[in-house]
């Protein structure tokens, strides 16, 4: 009666150390905005869930320095799915960061509720935007069956396999590439209007151009950017679903 008792509790920590990485690093689970003691106890609640879904786990050692080994593993593992699916995201708010960058809106900086760190306001907009897309588009129940496919998928030793290495640095270039498409129609006018002025400055030297040329940035980024909305949109509708996808079939998700 002890053994499998004690071996069904060994398994349970082990789910629930795996399903609190995903918590620390996943999209809207890994918030500032939420209170830690709500973490854990979704953490918990999380683990419980997905230790009654699969299957008993077999071959686990009870041995204590072996078991915080596996522990740690298994808590990097699901940091690691973690921030493969935050990885989208983040490209997001780089793409708005870049814009905020060009359009002169990233000198007075701001704290990001999201992510905890200094962002700009459109950097923190395009998060922010991002992250109503990722629950709209059903990310939050893609990570979850993610974290629960990767019981019968990924072992201790996927950290250290090549497939991870190759699919980071497939969603990085992604990622970047989605990043710098989505800001490039702001980035290659205000080069145009970067142009424009210092014709403009060279031609009239009494002119003081950088009295004008700040606000005027400022107003042709802002409508390129209303006038690009749709494409925006399209751009974000596009990669979303596709870097999510990329992330949980790492994980297992078929």
């Amino acid at each position: 009666m002890t053994a499998p008792l004690v071996g069904s509790l060994i398994g349970l920590l082990v789910v629930i150390a795996r399903v609190g990485g995903l918590v620390l690093t996943a999209p809207v689970l890994a918030s500032p905005a939420i209170p830690k003691l709500i973490r854990v106890v979704i953490a918990l609640t999380l683990g419980f869930a997905v230790w009654s879904l699969i299957p008993p786990l077999s071959g686990l050692t009870q041995n204590g320095i072996g078991l915080l080994v596996l522990l740690g593993v298994e808590f990097a593992l699901g940091a690691t799915i973690g921030f493969l699916i935050n990885i989208p995201l983040v490209a997001c708010q780089m793409s708005g960061t870049l814009m905020g960058q060009q359009m002169s809106l990233a000198l007075p900086s701001m704290l990001d509720p999201s992510s905890g760190s200094q962002t700009d306001v459109l950097g923190q907009g395009f998060m922010m935007l991002a992250v109503v897309c990722f629950v709209v588009i059903g990310g939050v129940e893609q990570t979850f069956s993610a974290i629960v496919a990767s019981f019968s998928h990924l072992q201790a030793s996927a950290l250290l396999e090549h497939g991870l290495a190759q699919s980071l640095s497939a969603m990085i270039d992604t990622a970047f590439e989605f990043a710098l498409r989505m800001a490039l129609p702001i980035l290659a006018v205000l080069l145009l209007q970067t142009a424009a002025l210092a014709i403009v400055a060279r031609s009239m030297p009494q002119l003081n151009i950088f009295s004008i040329g700040l606000p005027l940035r400022i107003l042709v980024g802002l409508l390129v950017l209303v006038g690009g909305l749709a494409f925006i949109g399209q751009t974000m509708e596009m990669y979303l679903p596709l870097g999510i996808e990329q992330a949980t079939s790492w994980a297992g998700v078929v």
